[in-house]
């Protein structure tokens, strides 16, 4: 181990870096990537219970189970380091009880039920698209998770196809697997150690789709990202809205290490969210390099030094619990770190921001005070700073970091700092997507969290099963159905990426194709944003069209008749139309309205405008002349 005040010669500067802001050398650092789509299939039932998969939000829990949750070994008799990690962190755990969605197997009082076969169909379905090849007999496994978004602490997950592609503007991406696994439960809170979850959304069946590391840039993971989607929302078989899919992203760069980024909600921010990712592997890749030219061979923790007196006279968050007596300011020097703690890895995350990450998660702090900071954040001055240096014996490239607790904790925390600061290589994480940047999570997890599930038996798939599946059309067919129709180009894409589009399919017979579009990818959306409900039965819009295609309405009065009509849900579409004065006026009707109105157009229109069609008025003035 190198002594505490190991020799230095003179300053060290860290080499020259771009800035965030600049595009990374993708290619020239080694970019790979890959993705892993989940998204939650629309089945009537959990994975493995009969439970319904439609959740109220507004529903209130009838009671609550409380748990604590330990790591075990996997199928090789090891513990995944991920799984130790969350334990070791020994949280808490709540889980509320919403008696529509939850029974005995989410709460794991009771052995699951078989797999849902009509998921294993959904995801059958979706692999076939992608050309994979099913697995002739489906296993279910145990996949440990300690941070509690499962009341056993594992996730049950099914293998069903392997080898797939999809074909990109940037050339054919791998599909390496395709699972049907359980989605986790919902997070409600977070309280210090203890989080509270809801337990209806535990065990709705997610289909998990994952490449090959095949992506060469971030637009390359956005594109493949929203094929997937595309490619999963032309199946019918998916849940739609916020939260029902997430992307993981998986970077690496030459001389870094796989990364997994979760939780990726934004398609917009892919691109970016992994070309950060691979700025922040070459960034602590030169950090490493310059710890080690400074002259860093390897180093010891010492003993932390109490450095409360420095902030007596603080007027950030920090004062006034070291001024109550309930924590104190403990510091630890870190050899070679001065100038390197405070780089900017990524847009406003520095290396420092890194060193907090795993002090906040290892010891559960609010964040650590480091050497290259601004000292008035803290209410504090350049010579507080200089001052604490000088306690910690540093010579010129030292740096330090501050953390304000009780001891045993800023031990741990500070330990936490230490630890990460010396790690000369790119860790192998899991990261939370927070925007276009990511924050550490845990470690990565390996195979050590597998294990078999001996409660499920496994499901067989026949030739005659895979050959039996009917594929729907893919997204660039329906686009090329909708241009045969008559649809604009710009109207048929928004279609095809809406979840409008089985409802189109259906209706488009009724009437013009171009006013069915209309209906549900405009007037759907006004009325929404006045607050009236949209979600009529299909049956209900239908009757809806059928007046307009009969003519008995005109298209400029589908509007209002589709208002009235959420309003009103039980009443007759063509009697509501009577009452509201919305009946078309046409024929001699119109003949003889023009004729007291004088024929002016302008009038007519201003007055009758949804009653009376445009054209057909216009037509009939042109007679008259």
């Amino acid at each position: 181990m190198a002594n505490e005040k190991s020799s230095q010669t003179g300053p060290a500067r860290l080499p020259s870096i771009k800035t965030p802001t600049e595009k990374p050398d993708l290619k020239a650092w080694g970019f790979r990537s890959g993705i892993e789509i989940h998204q939650r299939l629309a089945t009537d039932e959990k994975l493995f219970c009969h439970c319904p998969t439609k959740i109220h939000e507004d529903a209130q829990p009838s009671g609550t189970l409380k748990r604590r949750l330990r790591a075990v070994a996997g199928e090789l008799g090891q513990v995944d380091p991920a799984a130790a990690f969350e334990a070791a962190r020994k949280k808490t755990f709540l889980y509320q009880l919403i008696p529509e969605n939850t029974c005995l197997v989410e709460q794991d009082e009771e052995p699951p039920r078989g797999l849902n076969r009509q998921a294993l169909q959904c995801g059958l379905v979706v692999a076939k698209m992608l050309q994979a090849q099913a697995m002739d007999e489906v296993h279910v496994m145990r996949k440990t998770v300690a941070d509690g978004s499962a009341t056993s602490a594992f996730q049950r997950t099914a293998l069903i196809a392997v080898n797939g592609r999809l074909e990109t503007s940037q050339g054919r991406v791998g599909i390496s697997t395709v699972c049907i696994e359980e989605e986790s439960s919902g997070i409600v809170t977070r309280e210090g150690d203890e989080v509270t979850y809801r337990l209806d959304r535990l065990g709705i069946p997610l289909i998990e789709i994952a490449t090959g590391p095949d992506l060469k840039d971030g637009a390359h993971v956005r594109e493949t990202a929203e094929k997937i989607g595309l490619l999963l929302r032309s199946t019918g078989f998916v849940q739609r809205g916020l939260g029902t899919i997430r992307q993981d992203i998986n970077v690496s760069i030459t001389g870094g290490t796989r990364v997994e980024i979760k939780g990726a909600q934004q398609l917009e921010d892919l691109a970016a969210l992994a070309e950060n990712e691979a700025l922040r592997q070459h960034r602590l890749i030169q950090i490493a390099a310059e710890m080690k030219r400074r002259g860093l061979q390897s180093v010891a923790f010492g003993k932390p030094h109490g450095v409360s007196h420095h902030f007596k006279s603080a007027k950030a968050f920090l004062a006034q619990p070291i001024a109550e007596g309930k924590a104190q300011a403990w510091a630890i020097k870190l050899l070679f770190a001065k100038g390197l703690i405070g780089k900017e890895l990524m847009p406003d995350h520095r290396f420092g921001t890194e060193l907090s990450d795993y002090a906040k998660a290892k010891a559960g702090i609010k964040g650590i005070i480091h050497c290259d900071e601004d000292p008035t954040k803290y209410g504090l001055t350049q010579d507080d700073f200089e001052g604490i240096s000088q306690e910690l014996d540093c010579i010129e490239n030292d740096g330090w970091a501050i953390v304000v607790a009780d001891e045993s904790t800023a031990i741990r925390a500070l330990h936490a700092v230490f630890d990460r600061c010396y790690t000369l290589e790119v860790p192998k994480e899991t990261r939370k997507a927070e925007g276009q940047i990511s924050r550490f999570m845990r470690p990565l997890p390996g195979a050590a969290r597998m294990y078999p599930e001996t409660d499920v038996l496994p499901v067989a798939v026949t030739t005659a099963d895979w050959n039996g599946l009917a594929l729907p059309k893919t997204a660039d067919e329906r686009r090329a159905d909708y241009g045969k129709m008559g649809l604009a180009p710009d109207m048929a894409e928004r279609l095809v990426r809406s979840s409008e589009w089985e409802l189109f399919d259906e209706l488009s017979n009724v009437a013009e194709p171009k006013t069915v579009a209309w209906l549900l990818l405009e007037v759907k959306p006004a009325l929404r944003r006045q607050g009236v409900d949209v979600d009529l039965p299909p049956e209900r819009l239908r009757a809806l069209l059928e007046l307009y295609a009969e003519e008995k309405v005109t298209r400029a009065a589908l509007q209002d008749l589709f208002a009235l009509a959420s309003k009103e849900p039980a009443a007759d579409i063509g009697k509501l139309s009577h009452a509201a004065s919305l009946n078309r006026i046409r024929g001699m009707d119109l003949d003889q309205l023009a004729n007291e109105m004088k024929g002016n157009f302008g009038d007519i229109m201003k007055r009758y405008r949804l009653q009376v069609d445009a054209g057909e008025l216009k037509n009939l003035l042109e007679k008259k002349k």
